[in-house]
C-alpha cells in the first residue's frame, strides 16, 4: 500500500521488519545456508584431470582413443557405431554428445548446423555413454575450449571452489580466463536491435553503468560469457515496462535497466536474502544503508523456482546507482546470488534454456571494462 501511494521509505521498514520476523525462522535460515554452501552444490567436476590446449586439440583428443572424421574409415558402419562424439565448427567451437548410432545422431546434426568442421568420434559402450559424455564435457571446458553444450556443463570447471571462496570474502577480487565468446549466428540475431540501441541518447550512459555491474558482480565474467551469463538489448522497450536491457543468468534477469518518464534510469537487481539477513542477525538495521543509498526500495516480485526462495529484489534510481554498486552489503547480496545462479546453470531439469544474447553490446561492454 504504501508503494502505491509512493511512500518508499515506509514500504521500505515495513519489509525490514518482515526481514527481521524471519530471523525467528531456524529452518528457513539453515535452508538458506545450505543452499549457499558452494560445498554441497552438486557439481561434475574432478571427472577427469586431462586438460590440453585448444590449438592441439586434434592431437589431444586422438591420444585418448578419439578418432577424426569416421565417416571417412573404410568400411565403417556409422549405425553400428556407438559412442561419444565432438564436433568442430569453424569458429572453434565444440559440441559434445553421446549416440547409441552415430549415423543417425551426424544426420540431424548436419541438418541443424552447416558450420561443422571436423568430427571426433570414440567407442563406448551404451552402458557408460553418460558417464563418458559427462567425463568429456568437462575435460573441454577445464581446457577452456569454447563449447556449445548447454546442459551438464559445470561452473566449477571454470571458478573452482578456492575462486568461489575468494570471490565472496574479498570484494576485489575476480578471476577471468579463457577468450572471448564469438558466434556469427548469435551476433546476426540481435544486429538490428543493437544499430537502433548503440544511437540511444542514454547509450553512452548505460555502458557505464552496466560495465561496472559485470566487472563487479559476475565472476570469470570473461569464460562464463553465453553459456553462463547473457545480456539483452531491447529499444523498443519491453510490453507495459520500460526495460531497456537485461543480463539473465540461469534464466532469471538479475539486473535490469528501465529509463523511467524523467529521462533518467532505474536498476533493478535480483539479490540473496540470506546475505541481508545475515546482516540484520549481527544486530544491525537497514538505516545506515537507506540513509546512504535514498532512492534504494525493495520490491515484492514474483519468485523463480530456481531461487529458491533466497531472493530480494532491489530497486535503484540512477544518481545512487555508483553508490549501490559499491556498497558492501549490497555487492555482497549481489555476489551470493550470482554465484549461486551460475552454480545452478545446466541444471534444469523441466525446459531447454535458449540463451538471447546481444554479442555486439557485449562487444561495447568489454571494451569498457578494460579501460576501468
Amino acid at each position: 500500500s504504501y508503494k502505491a501511494i509512493k511512500e518508499y521509505q515506509k514500504s521500505f521498514f515495513d519489509y525490514e521488519r518482515f526481514l527481521i520476523y524471519e530471523l525467528n525462522n531456524k529452518e528457513l535460515l539453515e535452508q538458506l545456508e545450505s543452499i549457499n554452501n558452494i560445498d554441497f552444490c552438486k557439481t561434475i567436476e574432478n571427472k577427469s584431470t586431462i586438460s590440453f590446449a585448444s590449438s592441439n586439440i586434434k592431437i589431444e583428443l586422438e591420444k585418448i582413443n578419439f578418432i577424426v572424421n569416421p565417416q571417412n574409415i573404410i568400411g565403417t558402419d556409422l549405425k553400428s557405431l556407438c559412442g561419444i562424439y565432438i564436433l568442430e565448427f569453424d569458429n572453434s567451437e565444440y559440441y559434445i554428445g553421446q549416440a547409441k548410432s552415430l549415423h543417425v545422431r551426424l544426420k540431424q546434426h548436419f541438418k541443424k548446423h552447416k558450420d561443422i568442421k571436423n568430427i571426433y568420434f570414440k567407442e563406448i559402450v551404451e552402458t557408460a555413454l553418460l558417464e563418458e559424455e559427462d567425463k568429456t564435457i568437462g575435460i573441454l571446458e577445464r581446457s577452456l575450449i569454447r563449447i556449445r553444450n548447454l546442459k551438464q556443463i559445470s561452473f566449477y570447471n571454470l571458478f573452482d571452489r578456492n575462486c568461489q571462496k575468494a570471490w565472496l570474502s574479498n570484494f576485489d577480487y575476480n578471476y577471468n580466463s579463457g577468450i572471448r565468446f564469438n558466434n556469427n549466428e548469435v551476433r546476426e540475431s540481435f544486429s538490428d536491435r543493437f544499430k537502433i540501441f548503440s544511437n540511444k541518447p542514454y547509450f553512452e550512459k548505460f555502458i557505464s553503468y552496466t560495465s561496472l555491474y559485470i566487472k563487479s558482480c559476475i565472476p570469470n565474467y570473461l569464460a562464463s560469457e553465453f553459456s553462463y551469463w547473457t545480456i539483452t538489448c531491447l529499444p523498443q522497450f519491453l510490453l507495459k515496462e520500460n526495460c531497456i536491457s537485461r543480463i539473465n543468468i540461469n534464466e532469471v534477469p538479475v539486473f535490469s535497466m528501465y529509463f523511467n518518464d524523467e529521462g533518467l534510469f532505474d536498476m533493478m537487481l535480483f539479490t540473496s536474502k540470506l546475505s541481508i539477513l545475515q546482516y540484520l542477525k549481527n544486530g544491525n538495521r537497514l538505516d545506515n544503508l537507506l540513509n546512504e543509498i535514498k532512492s534504494l526500495r525493495i520490491e515484492v516480485r514474483d519468485t523463480f523456482e530456481c531461487t529458491e526462495g533466497d531472493e530480494i529484489t532491489l530497486v535503484i534510481e540512477e544518481q545512487d546507482i555508483n553508490k549501490a554498486l559499491t556498497n558492501e552489503l549490497i555487492l555482497n547480496s549481489i555476489r551470493q546470488f550470482n554465484l549461486r545462479m551460475m552454480n545452478r546453470s545446466a541444471m534444469e531439469e523441466k525446459y531447454r534454456r535458449s540463451p538471447r544474447h546481444c554479442l555486439d553490446l557485449s562487444d561495447c561492454l568489454f571494451a569498457k571494462m578494460s579501460e576501468m
